[in-house]
Parts: C-alpha cells; structure tokens; sequence
C-alpha cells in the first residue's frame, strides 16, 4: 500500500465521525481547495517547485475527496 492509501484511510476516519451536514462541507472544503490549487498548478508556469506543491496539494485534496465521497456512498446504503 502506498502513502496515499494510509492518508485515505485517515481522512475516512476523520469522516465517519462527522454528522451529514459537517460531511458536507467537508467535501464542498476538499472541492474548493482542488479548484484553488488546480489553477496554482496553471500559474505555475516553468516554476518546478511551485507545480510540485500545487501537484502534491491537489493528490492530498482528490484522496480526501474521493473518500468523503466513498463515505456519502456508504452512509446511502444504511
């Protein structure tokens, strides 16, 4: 298992603690901030030390968005 699968399952523990509405936010949270350091990575230009943090950033925000989502999916089928 790689890194971001330790992260993933962090984030769903941080998440299957959270009421519907906090789980809500948290994934509106996770969208913004991929939104946000997907145009870094654009600005970026010819900068590798800016396009690896934003790279990094965006990685960190699609593992905690798809686990939030997975968490929303779960809770569906309760």
């Amino acid at each position: 298992r790689g890194l971001g699968d330790v992260y993933k399952r962090q984030v769903r523990k941080g998440v299957e603690n959270l009421s519907d509405i906090d789980i809500q936010k948290a994934l509106n949270n996770a969208r913004a901030n991929l939104s946000k350091n997907k145009a870094k990575l654009e600005q970026a230009g010819d900068d590798e030390k800016k396009k690896a943090s934003a790279l990094a950033l965006i990685q960190k925000w699609e593992t905690t968005q798809k686990a939030i989502e997975e968490e929303i999916e779960a809770r569906k089928k309760k």
